[in-house]
């Protein structure tokens, strides 16, 4: 056994009669972990704040990219219905199939149904018939010429919302948002002044 080992024994005898030097051992070793152990707690607390901070921005930077992202949406969507982009619903009656027919609000592909009907590969009556008033024609032009000038105006308010600060992000959004311009700017979210094909 180990305590019986007289080396040991005489070891243990002669740290019991000195105390001084285990307490200033133990003194060295708690001066030396101290300020160690405080520096550490200094940059966790620090690391902490930073995260904290940069969580922050994160997250309002995502919301208004997120709004930017809603923005857009109903500015294109609108803009479709003005610039007449897509055809009317299709009849949901007998009635209403009448009355679409009756004021001719419709477009008849004549020439595709014939070649239809020659290949014998016409199976619906309405496959030829798109329902739209022939008097609004779809102004594909303005439309892409709106389009173009919003996705640029995306674009830049995009930048201004990952670059600058939040605050200066919000303030270009809702610029943009109300078709407003600075002096530096030409592309507000606002519809151009393009003529329409009259109703």
């Amino acid at each position: 056994m180990f305590w019986q080992n007289p080396n040991i024994l005489d070891t243990m005898d002669s740290l019991g009669s000195c105390p001084l030097a285990i307490t200033r051992t133990t003194d060295k070793v708690e001066k030396e972990s101290s300020p160690r152990g405080e520096q550490i707690g200094e940059e966790t607390m620090e690391t902490k704040i930073n995260v904290s901070t940069n969580n922050e921005l994160e997250t309002q930077r995502k919301y208004l990219l997120n709004r930017l992202w809603d923005v857009r949406l109903t500015k294109k969507n609108t803009a479709r219905k003005d610039f007449r982009m897509d055809d009317d619903p299709t009849p949901h009656s007998w009635t209403e199939l009448q009355e679409r027919i009756a004021s001719g609000k419709f477009i008849w592909d004549k020439e595709g149904e014939e070649k239809a009907v020659k290949e014998q590969s016409i199976w619906n009556p309405f496959t030829f018939i798109t329902w739209r008033d022939p008097a609004a024609p779809a102004d594909e032009a303005g439309y892409e010429a709106f389009r173009q000038k919003l996705e640029t105006a995306y674009l830049a308010t995009q930048d201004d919302i990952k670059i600058k600060s939040p605050e200066a992000g919000l303030e270009s959004l809702r610029r943009k948002q109300e078709g407003k311009a600075t002096e530096h700017e030409s592309t507000p979210f606002s519809l151009p002044s393009v003529s329409h094909p009259p109703t």
